[in-house]
């Protein structure tokens, strides 16, 4: 199924120089991305996203994965450092190859916060459509994968950005209690 794009206005990343969180390690660089977004995808461009950037330090890229945290978090459930070091979903896709984004969604980080009743399932699945969009663009046939947790899973599998143009699919992991005993998590679309 292909999702049509979601109108974006006035869209532009900016890249910051300073590395977002310390240490990049070896096989990936980082940097904080920001992008203007709507909330519904339509509107003005007046909210602002913000996400870390991990580019893998090889040549051979296999595509995009977008990283979004559940509902108490941000952009670090992708990237924890530790008393042992870092346990980092984040580091290790890009070490093996993946341009990986892991978003602040509005509401939290160094995202916009706009009134709490604005934001729902809708618009975080909206501006996230955007910043894919924007991937797909800056990035030219690489595949899109969405990685949520929680309430990230919940974004990923609305129509907006659940499948688009390019992409290979989402992972959504589906927490046991969602699903009755012994069933398989439920599955929506192709």
């Amino acid at each position: 199924m292909l999702v049509t794009a979601v109108a974006v206005t006035a869209v532009s990343v900016t890249a910051q120089d300073a590395p977002a969180a310390p240490g990049p390690g070896p096989g990936f660089t980082l940097r904080t991305i920001t992008q203007k977004v709507s909330l519904t995808g339509s509107g003005p461009a007046d909210q602002t996203l913000s996400a870390v950037e991990y580019q893998p330090g090889h040549a051979r890229v296999k595509g995009n994965q977008v990283m979004v945290p559940g509902v108490t978090y941000d952009h670090r459930y992708f990237d924890l450092k530790t008393n042992r070091g870092w346990i980092s979903q984040a580091r290790k896709a890009a070490e093996d190859g993946w341009i990986t984004v892991a978003v602040d969604r509005l509401g939290t980080s160094d995202s916009s916060s706009p009134a709490a009743h604005r934001l729902n399932a809708t618009t975080h699945s909206a501006t996230i459509h955007q910043l894919i969009t924007k991937l797909r663009t800056d990035h030219k046939g690489l595949p899109v994968a969405l990685v949520g947790h929680s309430m990230g899973s919940v974004v990923g599998r609305n129509p907006a950005p659940r499948k688009p143009r390019g992409s290979r699919g989402s992972i959504t992991p589906t927490p046991r209690r969602w699903c009755r005993a012994g069933s398989p998590p439920p599955r929506r679309g192709a």
